[in-house]
């Protein structure tokens, strides 16, 4: 019996048992097949859009068993995923500054309806201007979720959610944050003191393992009024319950490392905003899809302005700025 699997390539080749045996007689982890117990439960990933059938998994059990099976598949010239944190980048990580887990931090949503939702994304926008490090608050447009602080009407209505976290001195913080509630009439705050691992965790129930998931991602300088009103009028009309739009404030620490020190060189970005489209039936996909698409090339011209403002670059696919 032979196991046919994918090449580098793009053909399949069949490897014989004796060569796999030898594999996975070199493994503290266990090699799965087709036909091995527990097989689907490795191979299914969060993301329920992504359904592969590797020929073979290797449950590596340390560092070693990575160590003989990349260089498996190398030498064998076989397609090869890692199973990781959704990229393939190898890279440092820089962690200068940590916080203490068991740190109680003030933190929490503050909810504004849509309709408000232009002078709420400009006053977040300009609150920052100036705001200190310790200190952070990005905006989620999306559907209003079921948070006991909100009253029953809000739930499912499109929102603009703004989270925000404050590391310092709990009483300066309630100072400090206290102007996000007066952008406009708010349905619901649940801003108070939270542990930073319950923070860090508190959104985790909108976005659990199996449903299908669309994502797009931008890096902006600076967030304009007419990017405000794409974002709202796409919010207006979300192709489910679960997408959201988030524009989150990075800057600050992250501008100050160097571009080539880490394998994350976007170092001057002030910005990101993530698109996140989720649902739960196949039926819905080519739906979710392109409005992810639509809202995103509505928007990449925000991003292209930094680069190419007079739009030398026009050849191929085009996006103007």
């Amino acid at each position: 019996m032979r196991t046919s699997i994918a090449t580098l390539n793009g053909d399949t080749r069949d490897l014989s048992d004796e060569l796999t045996a030898k594999l996975e007689a070199s493994l503290r982890g266990s090699l799965l097949r087709h036909e091995s117990e527990g097989y689907d439960e490795a191979r299914t990933i969060w993301n329920a859009m992504i359904d592969r059938r590797p020929a073979l998994i290797a449950r590596c059990a340390g560092a070693a068993d990575v160590m003989r099976s990349i260089p498996f598949a190398a030498e064998n010239h076989l397609l090869l995923a890692v199973r990781v944190a959704g990229h393939n980048i190898a890279g440092k990580g820089v962690y200068d500054e940590l916080h203490d887990v068991n740190t109680e931090i003030l933190s929490g949503p503050v909810i504004y309806p849509l309709s408000e939702g232009r002078q709420v994304v400009q006053h977040y926008r300009d609150f920052f201007r100036d705001l200190p490090e310790d200190r952070n608050v990005w905006a989620v447009l999306r559907k209003a979720p079921a948070f006991p602080f909100l009253p029953e009407s809000a739930h499912g209505q499109e929102v603009v959610i703004l989270a925000a976290a404050w590391f310092g001195d709990m009483g300066s913080g309630k100072r400090a944050l206290k102007p996000l509630e007066r952008f406009g009439p708010v349905l619901g705050t649940g801003v108070g003191p939270h542990p930073l691992v319950g923070w860090q965790a508190a959104f985790d129930p909108l976005l659990t393992s199996g449903s299908r998931n669309y994502w797009k991602s931008h890096n902006f300088f600076d967030i304009a009024d007419d990017l405000i009103d794409v974002a709202l009028d796409y919010t207006a009309r979300l192709p489910s319950d679960q997408t959201e739009i988030f524009f989150g404030r990075v800057g600050g620490a992250v501008n100050r490392i160097p571009v080539d020190a880490t394998a994350y060189p976007h170092r001057d970005t002030e910005y990101v905003m993530n698109v996140h489209t989720r649902w739960e039936e196949p039926s819905e996909d080519a739906k979710c899809v392109a409005w992810a698409r639509k809202y995103f090339e509505a928007t990449a011209r925000y991003a292209k302005r930094k680069y190419d403002p007079t739009n030398l670059f026009r050849l191929n696919q085009n996006i103007r700025p």
